[in-house]
């Protein structure tokens, strides 16, 4: 009787210890549970619960070494043992140990439950090919069909790696769907840009009648960007979530705002905004920073205002949104001013903040308070080392170099963005020693680096090493550096080498067709200009403005008018004629050279920018067309317009004055040309003077301009005169004979 006695108060002083660590868990007091069954043996029917308990306090306290130790040494294990260190495991990403620990259950003869298999499925480092196993384990033991735990973990971890097709035929197969399971199908869908099936899926749980919840509105939302076709369905939406009472959910209030911005209805989103409880800081967040990438930065700075007179604490988001509006704006007045907010509400040592306040600083032109904010940020990332670098790059500056092995010294990662920093601004030296350390950290074959080693070996004027490096890795060169490389070939006049190079490319993009359309043209190949201009389109490359300048020039020369009026067509389809000027600046110099005045006054009237250029190509097209006053007359507009002529723009009327012989008007602009526009003539404008005045037999004063020059005059100044003096002989002649 008294050996029972001391049982049950052994059994009963132990439970009492287990609610105790179950209440206030802590190692001492899972210690002292783990000590007192040990030393006070076993209580018969429970021990198995205890140990179970001391396992389960060990593994919430990250113990996963005492945990293990304890299930080794248990005399009898139950399901609930494997299951608490599998899913512990599971959740620390272990794996292995895991999937060992489950095939020694197998190997026990204990069947894995729902539990088990949903821990380890829910891994984020679980394979897909040991998930295929798990699903087919699932199906042998009846698991998949049972309920939705553990159909639902498989359903996630296709998700995780993207594979679509299972995760849809899964989903098709459940007998029994809860509601996170369609939360779950409708994210994989919407995050893989599967957003008119979401749509769907959405439709058809609405009409199961299952009560919706925030995570199915949060996933049918979070795929809606579209502004054309998504804005609609956005106010369906809006209207569901009012209908279901989740119009005053926070999160989803925020998320509906920033769905309202990227589809740019931002009248909806800040009427949204309106009715958000003003303590928010969260939607003021979302709005401020949908106003910056809306391009409204001014509301959105009134809006920050707001926000802080209302004695909201502006989170580290909202800082971040309006330093980066300010860079952008290189508004430096503007960002010393939230710097100031920065450091009173205490996160001028944030990383982020202080990141963003460097690259603020650096866009400014102000490397000094760039790296004074630098220097304030406690724990620096390599975020924070880029952003300094890429600042001091940009000035052409050697501290990006000297910062590249700061980082290395004390021990930082460097990467991509740390070495496209270090060679923007690295001289000879350098780039060969970045080169070296490149090689070595394993970046040689990264497209980012091979660009800017490229570029660098190119200003650094090492073209030939630069091309003999891209020689060594030619078959496997990315597209980006080998566009690089064939622009060194194009502009060394190496128009051979440029069409070979970027003949080999698979995928050649813009730039590719751009570099071979400029390569043939200059050197003179205008046939297979066209030519290749047609194989663009077949191939569904959309031509940008440099395409189109390079075909209008051929156009141009070759005198296409046809062709070149079906290209202005095109580039008014592209819309790129509503805003590029030198598209615009071209077309009116193809159409003057082609014969077709009006066309050319009509785009020049279309024009709302205007340039130097603008003006020059008009003027051109109404000397060479026989308008010379009307040359004049645009000439005296530009210079209404307070535009300044300048050499090119002068010799555009002077010409216009030659064709048109009116010799007064062009000697009254000569005479101009050093007083009033403070550019001295050149041989062209010799030429342009000599020329008109020896056509209008005006010699003695065309030897005056020759004598004048204060350089010597060119072959086609002297052909000019003798041209002249020629005409002027034989007129003198006839007059002699004709008096006779």
């Amino acid at each position: 009787m008294s050996c029972h006695g001391h049982i049950v108060r052994h059994g009963q002083h132990l439970l009492k210890l287990v609610e105790s660590c179950s209440i206030t868990c802590t190692l001492d007091a899972t210690k002292c549970l783990h000590a007192l069954s040990i030393t006070m043996g076993p209580i018969p029917n429970q021990s198995i619960f205890v140990h179970n308990n001391v396992i389960s306090h060990y593994l919430s306290l990250g113990e996963f070494l005492h945990a293990r130790r304890v299930f080794d040494i248990l005399p009898q294990r139950t399901v609930v043992s494997y299951n608490m260190l599998i899913h512990a495991y599971s959740r620390r990403g272990d794996v292995s140990d895991a999937w060992s620990l489950l095939c020694h259950m197998r190997g026990s003869d204990f069947s894995p439950t729902q539990y088990t298999l949903s821990g380890l499925l829910s891994c984020e480092l679980l394979s897909i090919c040991q998930g295929m196993q798990l699903q087919a384990l699932s199906i042998k033991s009846g698991l998949f069909d049972a309920d939705a735990f553990v159909s639902t973990a498989l359903l996630g971890l296709f998700g995780r790696h993207g594979c679509l097709d299972e995760a849809f035929i899964a989903f098709e197969d459940m007998v029994h769907k809860s509601l996170v399971t369609w939360n779950i199908m409708l994210l994989i869908l919407a995050r893989n840009g599967f957003v008119g099936d979401c749509q769907n899926l959405f439709r058809d749980l609405v009409r199961t009648g299952v009560a919706l919840s925030e995570g199915s509105f949060v996933a049918v939302l979070s795929g809606l960007v579209d502004p054309e076709q998504d804005l609609e369905y956005s106010a369906m939406i809006h209207g569901l979530m009012t209908k279901c009472g989740f119009d005053g959910d926070i999160a989803l209030v925020n998320c509906l705002i920033n769905v309202y911005v990227k589809c740019k209805a931002m009248f909806s989103a800040q009427r949204l905004f309106q009715e958000v409880p003003a303590e928010n800081v969260v939607s003021w967040n979302t709005i401020i920073d949908a106003l910056v990438k809306s391009g409204r930065p001014q509301v959105a700075l009134e809006m920050f205002v707001n926000m802080s007179r209302r004695g909201l604490m502006p989170s580290q988001a909202t800082f971040v949104a309006v330093i980066d509006m300010c860079a952008s704006l290189k508004n430096f007045v503007c960002g010393e001013s939230i710097h100031a907010k920065v450091i009173r509400n205490g996160f001028e040592s944030d990383v982020v903040v202080g990141t963003a306040l460097v690259d603020f600083y650096a866009k400014c032109d102000n490397m000094m308070c760039s790296h004074k904010c630098f220097n304030q940020i406690e724990e620096k990332n390599i975020v924070s080392w880029n952003a300094l670098m890429v600042g001091y790059s940009n000035e052409c500056s050697s501290m990006p170099i000297m910062l590249l092995r700061q980082m290395l010294q004390l021990g930082h990662l460097v990467n991509e963005f740390s070495f496209s920093a270090s060679l923007k601004s690295s001289s000879v030296l350098n780039t060969r020693q970045l080169h070296g350390l490149l090689i070595k950290m394993g970046y040689e074959s990264h497209e980012y680096v091979l660009s800017s080693l490229v570029m660098a070996y190119s200003r650094n004027g090492l073209i030939i090493e630069a091309l003999s490096f891209v020689k060594e890795v030619s078959n496997s060169l990315p597209l980006v550096p080998s566009n690089i490389i064939a622009g060194i070939y194009n502009r060394t006049c190496q128009y051979y080498e440029t069409v070979k190079f970027l003949s080999l490319l698979e995928s050649p993009d813009t730039v590719s067709w751009n570099l071979v359309i400029s390569a043939c043209a200059r050197s003179n190949n205008y046939n297979e200009v066209l030519e290749l201009f047609n194989h663009m389109h077949v191939a569904h490359i959309q031509p940008d403005n440099y395409t189109f300048m390079s075909i209008l020039c051929v156009c141009t020369k070759l005198c296409r008018l046809d062709l070149g009026s079906s290209l202005h067509g095109l580039i008014m389809k592209t819309n790129l004629y509503n805003w590029d000027t030198y598209i615009c600046n071209a077309l009116i110099d193809m159409y003057g050279k082609c014969g077709n005045i009006d066309s050319s006054v009509k785009v020049f009237e279309e024009m709302t920018d205007k340039n130097i250029i603008t003006w020059t190509a008009l003027i051109t097209a109404f000397g060479l067309n026989g308008y010379p006053h009307e040359a004049l007359k645009r000439f005296k507009n530009m210079e209404s317009f307070r535009l300044k002529p300048d050499a090119l723009a002068l010799r555009a009327v002077l010409s216009a004055c030659r064709y048109g012989g009116l010799v007064s008007e062009a000697m009254e602009i000569f005479k101009q040309m050093g007083t009033a526009y403070g550019i001295q003539p050149e041989l062209d404008h010799y030429h342009c003077i000599v020329d008109l005045l020896a056509k209008r037999g005006e010699i003695e004063e065309a030897e005056k301009i020759i004598t004048s020059m204060p350089f010597p005059p060119n072959a086609n100044i002297w052909r000019s005169f003798l041209e002249g003096s020629k005409r002027q002989t034989v007129k003198s002649n006839c007059i002699l004979e004709a008096m006779h």
